[in-house]
């Protein structure tokens, strides 16, 4: 193997490495921000049964 192939072979697998970490952290993104507003979407309707109880003055 001549080292201008095993150069191209190199860039080659950084590309393909790129190209699997990207769209992995773009899903990982995309859950992370799915589970933050999954939370505060728990957070919202636990304030909400919080004031519909008996615990009302913790609304204000």
């Amino acid at each position: 193997m001549s080292p201008g192939t095993r150069k191209r072979i190199h860039a080659y697998d950084w590309l393909l490495l790129l190209f699997f970490i990207l769209p992995g952290l773009v899903v990982l993104a995309a859950f992370e921000s799915a589970f933050t507003l999954i939370v505060e979407i728990a957070k919202g309707v636990g304030w909400a049964f919080k004031c519909l109880g008996a615990h009302r003055d913790e609304c204000r």
